[in-house]
């Protein structure tokens, strides 16, 4: 049978990881998880918003991100789930009929990063004719000596057999410096790109190197280490959309504040009316079809007149349930002693779209009980403590007919 796919809350990554995590009841609980994963009872599965959550915002950090990283590898290998943006896409094509069935978004090969990710490849169509040519016209002095150094580097438009293999030659010695100053590349990764401009290695051998960077989240944490001004466009994909999203929620809440004082001081009960659990079902249900009609828009994909919520529930577990958590979590924001709204619940947020693809869903305290209510149907066990996780994944094995074997 198939090992069950755990996913962990990023708290778990920083305490598990503390230097001073190695004694007592962090311990424990971290070699049990490791057994687990040993066993191949089940595996850890990590995604962008992991490695989002655990880049360093400032120099100081770089030490605790990367034990963050490297006890992700450690317990996740190379086992990612699919980028939110290529999930939802997924799930609003399968809403609307243009896929028969959602695809896996398990990636056994780390591929967590956007659908984009390859526009940012330093890998290019590189006409190494062309390259040459531009450096000789900058670099001749005169028309006369240009064509003797073409001459010399080029016949018949393409780059002379022993030019090539003095360009090879250098490109397999050169400093990489250039190269890992712009790009998150290892060493061994980039040396492959730089042979690959003067024509020592091919296209797809190029393109395999830098992606096999991104998907060492050890060596994506170094680079950031290195080259920390750099990393504010690799977390903003994440983190800008919670600011802008909590800012635009604030004067719901303060004009909801008002309503209690207004109540309080007429005696009236006009928030419990406009704030009812049915009144914001309605809401959810408008702002579910709201967000995936406006995503259908922008990658050019129209809706039907009668879509409605029941069909995103039943065909998009992971947009259902991370919308309605972050809604329903929200509502305490708006109650008579309100909850003050949290960036963080975005990000929540969006680690509960991934809830439906797992078996058993690491969360916070608050929102546990919330995405559960979401994610259940989806057969999902939702964790709101980290002690509480060994036994969790025990139980859904033995749920799944599995009996975890006594450790060795």
């Amino acid at each position: 049978m198939k090992p069950l796919r755990v996913y962990l809350d990023s708290s778990d990554l920083s305490v598990l990881s503390e230097p001073d995590g190695t004694t007592g009841g962090l311990a424990a609980i971290r070699e049990q998880i490791r057994a687990f994963v040993d066993r191949r009872e089940i595996i850890c599965c990590f995604s962008g918003i992991h490695l989002s959550e655990a880049a360093p915002l400032q120099p100081i950090y770089a030490d605790a991100a990367e034990r963050r990283a490297s006890l992700l590898v450690d317990l996740c290998g190379k086992n990612a789930l699919l980028s939110l943006d290529r999930l939802v896409c997924a799930e609003i094509r399968h809403a609307l009929g243009l896929l028969k069935g959602l695809p896996d978004m398990h990636s056994a090969s780390g591929e967590w990063y956007p659908d984009g990710a390859a526009d940012i490849s330093p890998v290019g169509a590189v006409a190494l004719a062309g390259e040459l040519r531009g450096a000789i016209r900058k670099g001749a002095p005169n028309r006369k000596s240009r064509r003797a150094a073409t001459a010399k580097a080029l016949k018949r438009g393409s780059v002379r057999p022993g030019m090539r293999s003095q360009m090879a030659n250098y490109a397999r010695e050169f400093s990489l410096d250039e190269i890992l100053e712009q790009y998150p590349m290892r060493e061994d990764d980039a040396r492959i790109l730089a042979r690959y401009a003067v024509g020592d290695a091919t296209k797809s051998e190029a393109e395999r190197a830098f992606m096999a960077s991104l998907q060492d989240p050890r060596w994506m944490m170094r680079w950031f280490e290195r080259h920390h001004d750099r990393l504010q466009r690799f977390v903003e994909w994440a983190r800008n959309p919670a600011k802008s999203i909590v800012e635009s929620f604030k004067p719901l809440a303060q004009h909801a504040a008002q309503i209690h004082r207004d109540d309080a001081v007429a005696g009236t009960s006009v928030a419990a009316t406009l704030f009812s659990s049915s009144k914001w079902g309605s809401w959810q249900d408008e702002l579910l079809v709201g967000v995936v009609t406006t995503i259908a828009n922008k990658v050019g994909i129209s809706t039907p007149s009668d879509f409605h919520a029941e069909i995103v529930d039943a065909r998009c577990p992971g947009l259902s349930t991370g919308i309605r958590s972050l809604h329903s979590a929200w509502r305490l924001s708006v109650a008579r002693t309100p909850r003050r709204v949290q960036p963080s619940d975005f990000v929540d947020a969006l680690h509960a779209m991934y809830a439906p693809y797992v078996d058993v869903f690491r969360t916070d305290s608050f929102m546990a009980p919330v995405v559960s209510k979401f994610a259940e149907r989806f057969g999902t066990v939702v964790v709101g403590k980290l002690a509480e996780l060994p036994a969790a994944i025990e139980q859904a094995m033995r749920a799944r007919g599995r009996k975890s074997p006594e450790p060795e």
